[in-house]
């Protein structure tokens, strides 16, 4: 179908024929000739479900409702495309078949992201020390203060003597007792001849990223392969004030297989890591329609707004255009006088 504006053509308000119906103000509407489609898209269907329901929304509307809605488009300007006011019929479509329309008014710049690295430690010039060797077992528990994505951790070490068995770090989880648990999240060795036997220095273990979440415990987990009485690796740690606050050292005399609390040193430690990206901030965006009727703001789940009955058959005033601001994430329902309903999401 077209709709063509013709001013000069037939005033009989009408059909004119097989192909032409002419309506007020010199408008018809013309019929193309097109191919009929044997079978309805889902859109078409969609659409035609969605018209039906409109159809029957108008006709349950009582008189009082509708003498209503022909004194709102008066009072309220609504008209059609000649400036005529909507009458009660088409004002009722229109509610019910008119979009919510959600629009983006402001989003915020996108926050610089926080630099790589230290951000868990408990750096040291520290002489003390435990010794690490076959059997012999150390490990120490820090407890983020915030998330991050951590891929390097460093141990103040030293050599004693030459040992062939490689020097391994791992990373786990803390059960409720400090100790590891699971599976380790990573595992990396390194030859013992790269740790210098007369300096001490701080060595890298680099592993892929691992997500560390804020308030849970992780073990760091160092021993050798190998060595004894004579040959092991020295681990600096700290023996007196102030101890690292978020965790505790660890010994094992049973490779790992038991572990005892020493809550009066810790060792040396240092977790380089990339912080989450932050939050981008609140968007300013804007609900409109010709009668909402109720608004919801939610956010994890937990409604932080709501705004109900702002139009109704009894109200002067319908509401049709509102501002909020809303987080990433947050949901953002809106209902028309009609029991509409759509929501949107910030991204």
């Amino acid at each position: 179908m077209v709709k063509i504006l013709n001013i000069t053509g037939d005033i009989k308000i009408g059909t004119q024929g097989p192909a032409v119906y002419q309506r007020k103000h010199g408008v018809q509407i013309r019929r193309m000739r097109q191919p009929k489609r044997a079978i309805a898209s889902e859109k078409q269907i969609e659409h035609r479900q969605l018209y039906t329901s409109a159809l029957a929304w108008r006709k349950s509307l009582t008189l009082p409702q509708r003498r209503f809605l022909d004194g709102y488009a008066i009072s309220h300007w609504i008209v059609d495309d000649h400036k005529q006011p909507l009458p009660w019929h088409r004002l009722a479509l229109k509610l019910y078949l008119e979009h919510i329309k959600y629009t983006l008014l402001y989003k915020p710049p996108p926050a610089p992201p926080l630099p790589y690295g230290i951000y868990d430690q408990l750096s040291d010039a520290s002489t003390s020390y435990a010794f690490a060797y076959s059997g012999k077992w150390r490990a120490q528990t820090f407890t983020p203060e915030y998330s991050y994505y951590a891929n390097n951790i460093q141990l103040s070490l030293k050599r004693k003597l030459t040992i062939t068995g490689p020097f391994y770090v791992r990373l786990y989880l803390a059960d409720i007792n400090h100790k590891p648990t699971g599976a380790p999240l990573c595992e990396i060795s390194r030859a013992p001849s790269t740790i210098s036997e007369t300096e001490i220095a701080w060595y890298s273990f680099t592993f892929d990223p691992i997500l560390l979440t804020k308030g849970q415990e992780y073990v760091i987990q160092a021993n050798l392969i190998g060595g004894g009485g004579a040959t092991y690796i020295i681990i600096y740690l700290r023996q007196e004030a102030p101890f690292y606050p978020r965790g505790v050292m660890l010994n094992s005399t049973d490779s790992g297989s038991t572990w005892t609390v020493d809550d009066t040193k810790d060792l040396l430690f240092r977790v380089y890591g990339q912080p989450l990206p932050q939050a981008a901030g609140a968007h300013l965006i804007s609900v409109r329609h010709t009668a909402l009727k109720d608004i919801e703001h939610s956010r994890n789940g937990i409604t932080i707004a709501k705004w109900q009955n702002m139009s109704s058959f009894d109200s002067e005033q319908w509401l049709d255009y509102l501002e909020l601001t809303a987080d990433p994430g947050d949901i953002i329902t809106a209902t028309t006088l009609a029991g509409i309903s759509k929501e949107y999401r910030p991204f």
